[in-house]
């Protein structure tokens, strides 16, 4: 099962609700809904917040928010750190990031995976050695054939895409509590199909 879920994205009012801060946004999601409160531990470099996930009725297990405070490009330090002291295998992380791949809006949990370029992804696997930990790519749409990729994802989404970002924002923030409560198995089943805006509702 998910213990801990990581969002990747960069510290910085500069880079609030850029397109490479998805994953910031969707734990802040998280977090807001059931009232976890984000602490900084310079320890481990990251924000951390905690909270419980489980059935409606049966046993509860604490689940560990995190969002790397390193920048994109070195976000497998701070998780590597966390993971460590508290004892957590890479198969019980699942990582919240954004995809150019992907059109804006659209959701893919996956149990592995390759980084596909992503930096973040290069620096998780670079410090845990191995790409068999979970992911969630969220999509930020591609820029235009003469755009500068770095340039597109450290901007901020256009207005007329706010309706799409903000559902893919409660979505993901809903798969997330689907994974960590009934396994990555029914998040992929609910939320991977690729026009999905009213499903998984748990």
């Amino acid at each position: 099962m998910v213990r801990v879920v990581a969002g990747l994205g960069n510290p910085g009012a500069e880079y609030d609700e850029t397109r490479h801060n998805i994953g910031y946004a969707i734990l802040d999601c998280v977090a807001g809904r059931r009232g976890a409160l984000w602490r900084e531990q310079r320890w481990c470099k990251a924000a951390v917040a905690e909270t419980n996930f489980g059935p409606a009725e049966g046993p509860r297990v604490p689940v560990w928010l995190l969002k790397p405070r390193t920048y994109m490009n070195h976000s497998g330090d701070a998780l590597q750190a966390f993971c460590r002291d508290r004892g957590f295998n890479p198969e019980e992380i699942l990582v919240v990031l954004d995809d150019v791949a992907l059109p804006v809006g659209q959701l893919r949990v996956r149990k592995n995976g390759s980084s596909g370029g992503h930096n973040g992804l290069e620096s998780i696997e670079e410090r845990f050695g191995t790409r068999e930990y979970p992911r969630m790519r969220c999509g930020v749409g591609a820029p235009r054939q003469d755009g500068a990729l770095a340039d597109f994802v450290l901007d901020r989404f256009r207005p007329e895409e706010s309706p799409m970002v903000e559902d893919m924002i409660d979505r993901g923030s809903r798969a997330i509590e689907m994974a960590c409560t009934l396994g990555l198995t029914a998040a992929m089943n609910e939320f991977n199909r690729r026009n999905d805006t009213g499903g998984g509702r748990i």
